[in-house]
């Protein structure tokens, strides 16, 4: 099945600012996302965008490590309105793929 993540423009741009701030170490955001799935495509569509502030976690050039306390609340309005999370971290160093531990 194709998985599509619909974006705002305002969002992408609040987004890649976050995971890319120029200092060459990964970043971390988390998305509440709704969703729409048919027989050809689950789409999810971002209602909340929440970065990770960069005191709150270890970064280096190939990893992230966060608390992950603060999605508490976000996951439990997930569930109450049956929506998805979605994590997402940057790759400064320029990795096109999923790395052993992102997968």
């Amino acid at each position: 099945m194709k998985m599509k993540l619909r974006i705002g423009g305002e969002q992408y741009k609040r987004l890649r600012s976050h995971l890319f701030p120029g200092d060459d170490r990964e970043a971390v955001a988390v998305a509440l996302c709704g969703r729409q799935a048919s027989r050809f495509a689950h789409t999810l569509m971002m209602h909340e965008l929440v970065t990770i502030p960069y005191s709150e976690c270890e970064r280096t050039r190939d990893h992230v490590q966060w608390s992950t306390a603060r999605l508490v609340p976000l996951l439990e309005r997930a569930m109450r309105r049956d929506m998805a999370i979605v994590r997402i971290h940057s790759h400064p160093g320029g990795l096109g793929e999923f790395s052993e531990v992102a997968d």
